[in-house]
């Protein structure tokens, strides 16, 4: 570290382990927890763009994700002991809530890398990794999972429709009260995606420079579907409005003219946004 000389081995040792508790030694010296089948099929469960949704029997549901990487690091009898140690059992009711407000935000200290945005009753939802999310983020969301489940959600309510119509008795109870709940969901899924829809068009397209404001204020934006944390984002993008934060990029995205106008007093705010002949000042 800094000017200190690289440990020599007897050092790496006592800093890392020793080589055998590794289940492998690379050709560089690098030393690997797992064996290479187990860290391929780890990769082969990454998800490139940071988006995963919660959202039983997708193939990029969080829960089920996780629950195939807790058993390729560990075996499956161990994963299930992690699960139920950790998560009282049920692994997609943590992953929906206690994680994010029982551990996620308080190790981050309000600054979560991992965003949950769900729906008012938390129905649905989508855990982003912050570092990906960028201007196409809110469309591929509309476009490859809302739409895709409303349309889903259709289809099931008029295949059931009918099933309803023809049956009699407890089975026509039972498809009444699957075809309610089906309604329900499907309401508040598209109250979801009509919130996110608005926020698009309101202004929220993530830009390469958005990272560089930190991530709260580029979580701020989108309070509205954070059920389970609302306040915190929601606290900034109130003083976005007031003008706190003008030298940032969202602010001059959202508030153009009185960005410009702050800048022509404060010579740092328009250097912050690469405009330093925006200043008026001597």
């Amino acid at each position: 570290m800094g000017s200190l000389p690289a440990p020599d081995e007897t050092e790496f040792d006592a800093l890392v382990g020793p080589a055998e508790r590794f289940a492998y030694v690379d050709e560089a010296g690098g030393r690997h927890l797992f064996p290479a089948a187990v860290e391929a099929a780890l990769r082969e469960l990454a998800l490139p763009d940071g988006i995963a949704v919660l959202d039983e029997g997708h193939p990029r549901d969080l829960p089920a994700l996780v629950a195939r990487a807790l058993t390729l690091m560990l075996s499956e009898t161990a994963a299930q002991d992690v699960i139920l140690a950790g998560a009282d059992g049920d692994l997609r009711k943590f992953l929906e809530r206690d994680f994010f407000t029982q551990w996620h935000l308080k190790w981050y200290r309000k600054r979560p890398v991992y965003w949950p945005l769900q729906s008012a009753k938390r129905s649905y939802g989508f855990v982003l990794f912050h570092e990906r999310v960028e201007r196409a983020t809110p469309y591929v969301l509309m476009r490859d999972y809302l739409d895709y489940k409303l349309n889903g959600l259709e289809l099931r309510l008029g295949d059931l429709a009918p099933l309803r119509d023809a049956a009699e008795g407890r089975e026509r109870k039972r498809l009444e009260r699957e075809l309610a709940q089906l309604a329900q969901t499907r309401d508040e899924i598209a109250e979801f995606a009509a919130t996110l829809a608005r926020l698009v068009r309101e202004g929220y397209e993530p830009a390469p420079d958005w990272i560089d404001d930190g991530i709260i204020l580029r979580l701020a934006p989108l309070w509205e579907l954070i059920p389970i944390w609302k306040r915190e984002p929601q606290k900034y993008w109130e003083r976005l409005e007031k003008g706190q934060y003008d030298w940032s990029h969202i602010a001059l995205r959202y508030w153009p003219e009185r960005v410009k106008a702050a800048c022509r007093e404060n010579k740092s705010y328009a250097i912050a946004h690469g405009h330093e002949e925006w200043y008026e000042g001597d």
